[in-house]
């Protein structure tokens, strides 16, 4: 080979040897960056013990702060602690002691719920005082019996009533009366608004707030079956009338009752009904306008089925005597009947402004969200003239 075609076969034109650099130069380049890559990952590649463990120590910091801040706050609300009996202390006085106001209203709620506590372990079951209870067992005591007798002698004690009653249904006036305290009568009637009943005499019995000595005194008189007729002397206890042969002429009995003209001391000449029971009666027959038929007497709230039937005989049916102006009663007149609810009176009086006076009983079938049972219920008591 002649030295000229070696000369000219390693002669490179300027785009061949600029094209040369620039593969040199990429080449320089991707080594460099593998290079500078392995060493950024390898980095990165940290322990994460190390960083758990600091996570761990910020979080015991925060806590430990929260902490201090908590008691920081009791301070500033000035807490008094002093002995109390957590089934008598008040709202007030648990917000003193350093409780918030939420914790103070659930406390309450749930001692009333529950008829008292039994010890002092069973106020750890207020929901929220997980924190509060340690710091408060200390100053906790159940007084009973003797808080109950000191509360007895200071006070004038009232003059009890004894009468046949249940405790699923006597309200706290009628409980006061049979010579429970406020307290006694208040927790028995929340006991069973809770959801809860008085299956025996027993369950009563092991209410908390109930005084050992009362429950002796009033126990002759629990009735737990549904409304049993009450004995002569019963009655008499009571305050009802007490059975007595009612006027008889050649076998048959002159008494009738007007259900409603009659006065409720003329209804207490029936047997078993007393001022009472009288009494209801008669206001039951104010709120409604009167009774449509005999029948309606036994919807009186409270009155036995026993006593019912023993009067239904010598009961006169009459014209009820007041009626309800569809036309112009507001929504709060319509809903005071018993017959009419508070939905019901609006869907009445909102029906009216739309499409004008009712002109018959009729244009109430229209509303079609009003139950025909219940229209049947309170028709006899509306008023269409305008």
């Amino acid at each position: 080979m002649k030295s000229n075609d070696i000369k000219e076969f390693f002669h490179f034109t300027t785009i061949e040897r600029n094209g040369a650099i620039g593969v040199l130069l990429l080449c320089f380049i991707v080594l460099f960056f593998s290079h500078l890559y392995a060493q950024f990952f390898s980095f990165l590649n940290i322990d994460s013990k190390n960083y758990q463990s600091e996570i761990a120590s910020f979080r015991a910091a925060q806590e430990s702060k929260e902490e201090s801040e908590g008691l920081a706050h009791y301070s500033e609300k000035a807490i008094q602690l002093f002995e109390f009996n957590p089934n008598t202390v008040s709202e007030k006085d648990l917000v003193k002691l350093g409780l918030k106001t939420k914790t103070a209203q659930t406390f309450i709620k749930y001692r009333d719920k529950i008829g008292g506590f039994k010890n002092v372990e069973a106020v750890k079951n207020v929901y929220g005082l997980s924190k509060d209870y340690e710091r408060l067992l200390p100053y906790m005591a159940i007084k009973r019996q003797n808080k109950v007798k000191e509360k007895a002698k200071s006070i004038t004690p009232k003059v009890s009533e004894l009468f046949p009653f249940d405790p699923n249904t006597a309200s706290q006036e009628e409980l006061e009366r049979l010579g429970l305290p406020s307290h006694s009568a208040k927790a028995i009637v929340n006991y069973r608004k809770n959801g809860r009943g008085f299956k025996t005499k027993k369950d009563l019995q092991n209410m908390y707030m109930l005084d050992a000595a009362d429950y002796q005194r009033i126990e002759p008189y629990i009735q737990l079956s549904l409304h049993k007729a009450a004995s002569n002397e019963q009655q008499l206890a009571f305050g009802e009338a007490p059975t007595r042969e009612l006027p008889n002429t050649n076998g048959i009995n002159e008494l009738r009752i007007d259900i409603n003209q009659s006065t409720a001391e003329q209804w207490q000449q029936l047997r078993g009904v007393g001022p009472g029971y009288s009494r209801r009666i008669t206001q039951f027959r104010i709120a409604l306008g009167g009774f449509q038929s005999i029948e309606q007497v036994g919807e009186t709230y409270d009155l036995p089925d026993s006593v019912f039937q023993s009067i239904k005989p010598f009961l006169v049916a009459s014209p009820i005597s007041t009626r309800l102006s569809v036309n112009t009663a507001t929504e709060e007149q319509l809903s005071k009947h018993p017959y009419i609810s508070w939905k019901e009176a609006k869907l009445i009086v909102k029906y009216r402004t739309q499409h004008g006076t009712y002109q018959s009983i009729e244009d109430i079938k229209n509303i079609r969200a009003l139950k025909a049972e219940s229209i049947e219920r309170f028709a006899p008591y509306l008023d269409f003239s305008e």
